[in-house]
């Protein structure tokens, strides 16, 4: 079972994405990354892409993020993201969006967000490209972090456009890297 782990939805369930497409976060990853981000959560705007179940973007409106857009390609995660957003009470709070990144987030231009979470599928070369679209694009606000999500058999970039990897943490086979925009 899927549940919030933190927040004023704490222990909400989660509806699970139907099929084994989809893997959602470990509670223990997403505990890291909250506990790490949590002083830049509060009225914050929150980008969850490959977001599948959106237990990113709903755990970051649990813990006081303003708003939050997620975005996945398939039709089934959207699905599964609109009914756990209704049934956690961020449906007002959250825009879906459905599209095969990096492509689809062109559509995203002009807005700028604070924290942006990456979770592509493991091995797939996913991330790379989704760091260089964030960065060529402008979706990260200059004091924002982005989370990338991966297998620690994976290579992560150093640089990502104006994107540097400031540290990763390692939870069994899941790492969590932290990027930050380089100073001018």
């Amino acid at each position: 079972m899927l549940r919030v782990i933190g927040g004023s939805a704490k222990g909400r369930l989660l509806r699970s994405v139907p099929g084994s497409g989809t893997r959602p976060p470990l509670a223990r990853v997403r505990a890291a990354v909250f506990n790490i981000v949590q002083e830049r959560l509060p009225g914050s705007r929150v980008l969850d892409l490959f977001a599948g179940t959106g237990s990113y973007a709903i755990e970051a409106l649990s813990r006081g993020a303003e708003f939050a857009v997620a975005v996945d390609s398939s039709p089934q995660a959207i699905a599964t993201m609109r009914h756990n957003l209704q049934a956690t009470g961020f449906a007002q709070k959250a825009r879906l969006v459905p599209g095969t990144i990096p492509g689809i987030l062109h559509t995203l231009k002009g807005s700028q967000f604070d924290l942006i979470v990456v979770a592509p599928p493991y091995f797939k070369d996913l991330g790379e490209p989704t760091l260089l679209a964030i960065s060529s694009l402008g979706l990260i606000h200059p004091e924002g972090v982005v989370v990338f999500q991966h297998d620690k058999r994976e290579s992560v970039p150093e640089r990502a456009g104006i994107l540097h990897l400031h540290r990763t943490y390692t939870y069994g086979t899941n790492c969590i890297s932290l990027y930050l925009v380089s100073p001018a």
